[in-house]
C-alpha cells in the first residue's frame, strides 16, 4: 500500500462531480489531504502522454495544486522535458547553471554532511522575477533511504483563512522580491546584478481566478514603500502574515521514492525542502515552466 495515501478515495468518469470535486476518465487522482495535493495513477510519463491525459492532468493540476506521480522509473532528461514543455515554455534558472548537456534542468545536489540545502526556506520558486514561474516539474534521481521531504503549502488557503480587514490591507500593499539575499555573492556576480522586482502582497490566479497572498520568507525583502530593517515596518507585518500563512491544515508532505515526480503550481504554492538526513546524498532534477507577470 501506498505510504503516503492509505485512505484516498479514487474519482472515476463514473462518479458525478460534486461542489468542486473533479471526476477523471485516464487517471487516477488520489487526493493527499483536504486542502491540497494529489497523486495521480495511471500515466507513463516515460512514454509520450497522450492530449486527453494531458488535458485531466492539468485540471487536476489546478484542483489541487500539487501533484505527485510514482514509479516513473527510467524517465530520461529528454522525457522530463518533454512532460514539462506540454505545460508551456522552459525558463532556466537565471542565476544557478543548468547541467550540461541540458542546460534547461537544474540539478540540486546535496551531498553527505551537508549542514544547508537549497530550498531550506519557505518560498515560491523564481519569485524574484518578472514574471514567475507557472510551475515545477522535480524528478528524484538518487534519494536517501529515509528523511529530506518536501512539504507544500498552499498560498490560497492562507489568503482565504485571513480575516476581512487583513484581506484588504495585504490587496492594497506590493513587495519588493529578491535574490541579494538567497545566492552567494558569487553566483550573484556571474550574472552582473542581483534581480529584485515588485509585485502585489495579493495576486490573481490566471487560471482559477482565485486570491493568492504571494510573499515569501526567501526572497520577499520588504513591503514597497517602507524599510527594510528587521526591527522596522515591513519585518513585523510580514511576519504576521508568514504565521497566519505557514499552518498545518494548509500543508501536505511528500516523502520521496524512486521514481517519484512532483509538478506544483507555483503561483498558488510555496514549498520547502526538509533537511533531516544530513549525512546522505539526495539528487533532483528541476524544470521551471514560464508564467505571466502577477
Amino acid at each position: 500500500m501506498n505510504r503516503v495515501l492509505s485512505r484516498c478515495t479514487k474519482f472515476t468518469l463514473a462518479q458525478h462531480r460534486h461542489d468542486d470535486v473533479l471526476s477523471f476518465k485516464f487517471i487516477q487522482v488520489l487526493p493527499v489531504t483536504g486542502t491540497l495535493g494529489a497523486e495521480v495513477e495511471g500515466v507513463d510519463l516515460t512514454k509520450p502522454v497522450p492530449p486527453p491525459v494531458v488535458d485531466e492532468i492539468h485540471a487536476a493540476f489546478l484542483q489541487y495544486g500539487v501533484l505527485f506521480f510514482r514509479g516513473q522509473h527510467g524517465l530520461t532528461p529528454h522525457a522530463h522535458l518533454a512532460f514539462a514543455r506540454l505545460f508551456g515554455s522552459i525558463q532556466r534558472h537565471p542565476i544557478v547553471q543548468g547541467m550540461a548537456g541540458h542546460p534547461d534542468i537544474l540539478q540540486i545536489v546535496k551531498e553527505p554532511g551537508t549542514p544547508t540545502r537549497f530550498g531550506e526556506e519557505w518560498h515560491s520558486d523564481h519569485s524574484f522575477m518578472h514574471a514567475p514561474p507557472l510551475g515545477s516539474v522535480l524528478v528524484a534521481r538518487e534519494l536517501p533511504e529515509y528523511g529530506n521531504d518536501t512539504l507544500f503549502n498552499c498560498m490560497q488557503a492562507a489568503y482565504n483563512s485571513l480575516s476581512s480587514g487583513l484581506q484588504s490591507m495585504a490587496s492594497n500593499l506590493h513587495a519588493v522580491h529578491t535574490s541579494s539575499h538567497a545566492f552567494s555573492a558569487s553566483a550573484q556576480r556571474q550574472v552582473g546584478h542581483d534581480n529584485s522586482v515588485v509585485h502585489p502582497v495579493v495576486t490573481i490566479h490566471p487560471e482559477t481566478g482565485k486570491r493568492v497572498l504571494f510573499v515569501n520568507p526567501m526572497f520577499t525583502q520588504c513591503f514597497e514603500h517602507m524599510t527594510v530593517r528587521i526591527v522596522d515596518e515591513s519585518a513585523p507585518i510580514l511576519n504576521m502574515l508568514y504565521g497566519k500563512a505557514f499552518r498545518p491544515e494548509h500543508q501536505c508532505r511528500f516523502r520521496w521514492s524512486p521514481g517519484s515526480v512532483a509538478f506544483w503550481d507555483n503561483r498558488r504554492l510555496q514549498h520547502v525542502a526538509i533537511n533531516d538526513n544530513v549525512a546522505s546524498r539526495r539528487v533532483m532534477h528541476r524544470i521551471t515552466i514560464q508564467g505571466v507577470v502577477p
